[in-house]
Parts: C-alpha cells; sequence; structure tokens
C-alpha cells in the first residue's frame, strides 16, 4: 500500500512534561519517514506525562506502532514503566495492563570515571492493537514513564533525561 506524502512526513513536535490538562504544541514537517516526535524535559522519582497531539490524517491504527525511547541516562539503577493512553498511571497500575508499553532498564554500572557519562539505554517498545485503537481515538500520544526501583517502590530520588520519545508508524 502506497502512502501518501502526508502520511509519510516526519512530524515532529516538542512535548512538555505537565499536567494532563496541558496543550500541545502545534506540529511541523521535517522529514520523510511517518514518525511522531517529542523533546521531554528531564524527569525525577514521581510519574511524568507528556502529550503530543497527532497531526491531521495520521492514525496508529492501521498498522503497526513502535515507541522508541532514545538517549536514557541515570547516574544509578532505575526501572522505568512505559504506559501510552494512561495519564493516570502510577506505580499501582499493573503491567498487565493493555495500555503497558514495556519499560526501559537503566543498570547501574558503579561509579564512572571523573568527566564520563553513565551508560545511555534505548528502546523499541511495540503497541498492542489496544493502545494503538486508544491513541488514535483519542487523537494524541499520551506517554506515561512511572520511575520504579529493583522492587517495583518509587525510587528514593530518581533524576533520569530522556534525549527522544518517537512514535514510528
Amino acid at each position: 500500500m502506497r502512502r501518501s506524502l502526508r502520511q509519510r512526513a516526519l512530524v515532529g513536535l516538542t512535548a512538555t512534561l505537565a499536567l494532563a490538562t496541558s496543550a500541545a504544541p502545534p506540529a511541523r514537517a521535517a522529514d520523510k519517514k511517518k514518525s511522531i516526535t517529542a523533546y521531554p524535559a528531564p524527569f525525577g522519582s514521581k510519574p511524568s506525562i507528556f502529550r503530543v497531539r497527532l497531526p491531521e490524517g495520521v492514525s496508529p491504527k492501521g498498522g503497526p506502532a513502535v515507541l522508541k525511547i532514545d538517549g536514557v541516562e541515570s547516574e544509578g539503577g532505575l526501572i522505568l514503566r512505559v504506559f501510552v493512553a494512561a495519564p493516570e498511571a502510577n506505580l499501582a497500575t499493573s503491567m498487565d495492563d493493555k495500555r503497558y508499553a514495556g519499560n526501559v532498564s537503566i543498570v547501574a554500572a558503579g561509579k564512572t570515571a571523573k568527566g564520563k557519562k553513565p551508560p545511555i539505554a534505548n528502546a523499541a517498545l511495540e503497541l498492542t492493537p489496544e493502545a494503538r485503537a486508544l491513541v488514535a481515538a483519542a487523537g494524541e500520544l499520551v506517554v506515561t514513564i512511572v520511575p520504579t526501583d529493583v522492587d517495583g517502590k518509587e525510587p528514593a530520588a530518581a533524576s533520569f533525561t530522556i534525549k527522544k520519545i518517537a512514535l514510528d508508524l
């Protein structure tokens, strides 16, 4: 199936970590690959939500959708539970929930040499058909990142950054 140039356009969007009531900024065309991209701010130990409105005519409902989380950096070990279309997700939200996309594990590598950066993690999480349908119905991509320690509890003092989050369609 051939897609139109409009459907193949890479749409870069800047997302702001905010409360569920915040509005997403406008879209801008950039490349020929169909992707929805956000560049979130640093995260802490509480669940963080960001929203990106889907451009007109773009929907993840019809085929595969892969949520890519690139450039995750943290000084210590951390597990990030990733949910889509679930702004209320928190530590109590089950990983059996159909909106659970997967997790990103950051392994503490011990002390890093002075001037050296900690290891960087990347993840590619394929969305379930149910999650794709929820994103399509809402007309926006809502990603909730819930940090946990290895015991599944809220980390005492988590601090991590993510370079880029993209939904490839």
